[in-house]
């Protein structure tokens, strides 16, 4: 399923000859790139069952595109304020915002929608934008899993807003209503300050409001390894994760500390997990060791040929 715009820029502007040189960037060409500015990566690492396709809108939502304009080797050049036409009005509107280069995407429907962008200086543009319905909302932090409360003094929540297909949807026109706020994203709840206890949350998103309970505790009791063991084909990785819990609840936001071989491990956006490989000089079997709160626990991971 198509998720974002695929570009078919148009130029004609002169290329270099890349037969000679199949490596060579071209600096002559020109190209319009249209890009989502309501996520990043690190919003999203709370699953492994995430397609790596960029998140659709969720319907009766928003989600905001800019648009820049860039030469042959991907180096950004002076903007161009565009207009955009919309194929499937039924399914989704997009506006241009005044600065001429931001495109909003309000999503009406489930579906497709063609747009058609159209630049200042001759370039354009065209492809498909996917639209979802909100099936659930569900509370996260930086970490691979799905918390069920927060350790006291966490900075912040995520909201992550799920469709109808069991992928991450988009609505950066996101209200919160309760004790607790934005902070700053539309995706982000501000939680450093909150006490201990359970906290009544509204989410208003899509189409609908959608109730969450946001648990704070103040302690962990235990960190617990995700995968005890794990057997990791020697050419190949793997990612060690761990967990820390506080009674029957599992905790995010612990500051974690992952010991692993320097040379056998690189830590990848989430906060508890680390991605292991047999670098030079790395043993067939090492221990890795994931610390938070004065607990620790430890995953054996096995090297095979």
């Amino acid at each position: 399923m198509l998720r974002t715009l695929v570009l078919v820029a148009v130029t004609a502007v002169p290329a270099c000859d890349v037969e000679a040189d199949p490596d060579a960037c071209d600096p002559g060409m020109h190209d319009l790139g249209v890009q989502s500015i309501d996520y990043f990566f690190e919003d999203f690492v709370d699953s492994n069952d995430y397609d790596v396709a960029p998140p659709q809108t969720a319907v009766g939502g928003l989600q905001r595109f800019a648009v820049g304009v860039f030469d042959g080797c991907g180096a950004p050049q002076a903007p161009s304020p565009v207009t955009v036409t919309d194929d499937s009005p039924a399914i989704a509107t997009a506006t241009v915002e005044s600065d001429g280069t931001t495109i909003d995407l309000h999503a009406l429907a489930s579906g497709m929608a063609e747009l058609h962008v159209i630049a200042a200086n001759g370039l354009v543009t065209e492809g498909l934008l996917g639209a979802e319905p909100i099936d659930h909302v569900k509370l996260v932090a930086r970490e691979l899993g799905e918390p069920t409360a927060f350790l006291r003094g966490t900075q912040l929540a995520a909201i992550v807003l799920i469709g109808s297909d069991g992928q991450p949807v988009i609505d950066s026109g996101v209200e919160i209503f309760g004790d607790l706020a934005n902070d700053g994203r539309w995706n982000e709840i501000a939680i450093g300050d909150a006490p201990a206890g359970d906290h009544a949350l509204a989410v208003l998103a899509g189409v609908s409001t959608w109730p969450v309970m946001l648990r704070v505790v103040d302690h962990i009791d235990a960190v617990v390894a995700q995968t005890p063991t794990l057997a990791v084909p020697s050419y190949s990785s793997g990612e060690v994760c761990f967990s820390a819990t506080s009674g029957g609840d599992i905790v995010g936001g612990a500051a974690w500390l992952i010991d692993y071989p320097s040379t056998g491990g690189l830590n990848q956006g989430r906060a508890n997990c680390v991605t292991v490989f047999q670098g030079n000089g790395v043993p067939s079997t090492i221990t890795v060791t994931g610390r938070a709160a004065g607990f620790s626990a430890v995953t054996t991971v096995t090297f095979t040929n």
